[in-house]
């Protein structure tokens, strides 16, 4: 019954293009989408590319909102805010990501396979031309990005105003 409570009670993100184009990828169905102001609600699960030059914003009503700078591309699965066992939100690339949450945490896979938990706050994740993110924290509570090494997980605090090279490359070797 807690299952099914769940299921009726989700609401994912709502979404727009606000430039350029994107394809949304789920339960079979590839749909190819362009600027607009309209406001589309994700599905449960799926994949989404935004082209080069594009950018799109999300907004989890209440809890908070990302807006990406293409190219970029994520996975989701169900909602990544409150997520007590893996990740259900994960970016497999992007340039540009500006994160504001404000009732958390949210749960955000990063290349790498590393874990960022957001309790609240204000940050951006940039990638370099070298391939290597940078996660800043520009407000709010400390982040806590779960890094995996050849010992395990490590945590890794990143506090407002400071900043935390991630290397995707060095990572999965």
């Amino acid at each position: 019954l807690n299952e099914f409570a769940a299921l009726v009670a989700f609401k994912g993100p709502s979404f727009s293009l606000t430039s350029g184009r994107g394809t949304l990828v789920t339960d079979g169905s590839v749909e190819s989408l362009a600027t607009s102001p309209t406001r589309w609600d994700l599905p449960r699960t799926g994949h989404f590319e935004l082209e080069a030059i594009s950018e799109m914003e999300l907004r989890w009503m209440g809890k908070g909102s990302m807006k990406l700078e293409g190219p970029a591309a994520f996975d989701w699965e169900g909602d990544p805010f409150g997520v007590s066992s893996g990740v259900s939100f994960r970016l497999i690339q992007a340039s540009d990501i500006y994160l504001e949450i404000r009732r958390g945490p949210m749960v955000l896979g990063l290349p790498g396979q590393v874990e960022l938990t957001v309790a609240s706050g204000i940050l951006q994740i940039e990638k370099a031309s070298s391939g290597k993110y940078s996660l800043s924290s520009l407000g709010g509570a400390p982040l806590d990005v779960a890094v995996p090494t050849a010992k395990g997980i490590t945590h890794v605090t990143v506090r407002p105003g400071r900043s935390l090279w991630i290397d995707p490359d060095a990572l999965n070797r």
